[in-house]
């Protein structure tokens, strides 16, 4: 396995659909690619997502961390006005 190694966008989006397209193995496409099937299922679970979908998930994340960050920040706020 490839500890740390980042594969591009374009290698995982081939890779699914050597799933999804061409019906090979989930097992098969993982080892002869060198990852894991808990890796390739990942990816299938996000590259099978259509890339106005995918986007949308992105933006609402960043917006989730942006709004824990902010709440951190507010309770930080609260917990030593009460001090």
């Amino acid at each position: 396995m490839n500890k740390g190694y980042r594969y591009s966008d374009e290698f995982k989006q081939e890779a699914v659909n050597q799933v999804t397209v061409h019906d090979y193995a989930v097992v098969d496409v993982a080892t002869h690619l060198g990852t894991s099937d808990k890796t390739l299922y990942n990816w299938i679970k996000i590259f099978s997502k259509p890339v106005k979908k995918r986007l949308e998930d992105d933006d609402l994340q960043t917006e989730i961390v942006s709004a824990i960050g902010a709440f951190s920040e507010l309770e930080r706020s609260v917990t030593s006005a009460i001090r």
